[in-house]
């Protein structure tokens, strides 16, 4: 009871600093920010997605349905420090932050059904940039002028959730998301050369809410119809998330010289577009788990009071991911044994400028300590790439390193 009461106290204390992590990214004034992807080191080791993955002793909520294998309760949450490197043709600089992964929490009802419940709170997306700057090409000096951008804040999700084991070994899973958040836009104006002219400062307050849903399925075994003793536990798996207009307030706030205006105050409508992702998994030898993923989204149908941006386009990603482990082999514990994990993957973002969309290619490891046979402490390390210097645009290059904890106890015993 003692660690159980230690589980809740942790749920309380995370869920009052939950943070998304945000590294500086010119990128991310557009639409509602960069997709994360990645909820646990364990997830961003194989690549950031797993679709058709179904493990008991992780929480994979990429798709509902792999939560029919859990038999303990289990509540995983971790952390995350990011490094980003920025040059264009002239210039670099780099940017650091950390930040909270988010947690989830989920417990078994009736193992024999594969029906779990499950809750959390996760990071959606994140908007963060510093000090993007455009200057008015003017053929009057007096009239240039000089405007700085700048932004931060982020797009959670609050879920709950369940699964159920239908005929023939084929999982369902489903959650009811709530989508909120806070993002602030800022620009500032300022003529540097005609002192008549006043500078002014916009604060543009967007706080976004509304309702969304993750339906996913797993297929049984198809390696069974092979009769194979090399080949194991090969699966597809398919979800989709599902997204209401989200109620957005908005707030545009002038300040200069003159005092500080109220420029507009209303409700809007923010669309995001459905996000479909496909897989299929399988293990080799008992040891070695292969992932193949994708991942698509339409952001030309994103609107935001009703407009497009003419700097989205849409998305799609592919990864593979590879983790090996003996666990299988053995029955008892042993604090030497580490599960080792390497991905890899291709995105094309959700950015287009200049008529150039701006790819991503991310490489990824990762490991398990195991605490206990059904306790990890994981770490996951991603090396990635996105953007180019050519059409005045930015290059990125960034290192994230994540820790978390997957945790799992015997709560709940029904008395004979």
């Amino acid at each position: 009871m003692n660690l159980k009461r230690n589980y809740i106290i942790v749920l309380i204390l995370l869920i009052q600093l939950v943070i998304p992590a945000q590294t500086s990214s010119n990128y991310t004034r557009f639409g509602v920010g960069e997709i994360v992807y990645s909820y646990s080191a364990r997830n961003l080791g194989l690549g950031g997605l797993g679709v058709s993955v179904a493990n008991g002793n992780y929480i994979s909520l990429i798709n509902p349905a792999s939560l029919t294998k859990i038999e303990l309760t289990r509540v995983e949450f971790g952390a995350n420090l990011n490094g980003l490197f920025l040059s264009d043709n002239s210039n670099s600089g780099f940017y650091s932050s950390g930040g909270f992964d988010g947690i989830s929490l989920a417990f078994p009802v009736s193992t024999a059904n594969g029906i779990t419940l499950s809750m959390g709170l996760l990071p959606f997306s994140n908007v963060n940039y510093l000090n993007v700057e455009t200057t008015n090409p003017s053929s009057d000096i007096s009239e240039r002028f000089v405007t700085t951008y700048e932004g931060s804040g982020s797009l959670s999700k609050l879920f709950l959730g369940t699964s159920l084991k239908l005929p023939f070994d084929l999982s369902l899973g489903v959650t009811m998301d709530y989508y909120f958040g806070n993002i602030t836009y800022f620009s500032r104006i300022e003529f540097t050369n005609n002192v008549s002219m006043r500078s002014s400062e916009f604060n543009n307050k967007r706080r976004p809410g509304g309702f969304g849903s993750t339906i996913g399925i797993i297929t049984p075994d198809i390696a069974k119809l092979f009769s194979s003793n090399t080949l194991s536990d090969f699966r597809l798996g398919f979800s989709v998330n599902l997204f209401s207009d989200l109620s957005t307030d908005t707030l545009l706030i002038r300040t200069s010289v003159l005092g500080i205006d109220t420029l507009s105050n209303e409700n809007v409508n923010m669309h995001l577009p459905t996000r479909i992702f496909a897989g299929m998994s399988f293990i080799v030898n008992k040891e070695y788990l292969f992932t193949f993923d994708y991942t698509a989204q339409k952001w030309t149908n994103y609107t935001f009071n009703g407009l497009k941006s003419s700097n989205l386009q849409d998305s799609y990603r592919y990864s593979i991911g590879i983790e090996h482990d003996n666990q299988n082999k053995r029955s008892v514990f042993n604090k030497e044994h580490m599960v080792w994990r390497l991905g890899v993957s291709y995105e094309k973002t959700l950015y287009e400028f200049n008529g150039e969309g701006i790819n991503h290619l991310a490489f990824y490891t990762g490991l398990s300590l195991p605490l206990s046979l059904k306790n990890s402490l994981d770490f996951g390390l991603e090396y990635s790439i996105r953007g180019t210097t050519s059409s005045n645009l930015i290059k990125e290059k960034r290192i994230k390193f994540s820790v978390g904890f997957s945790l799992g106890e015997l709560w709940f015993v029904r008395r004979r």
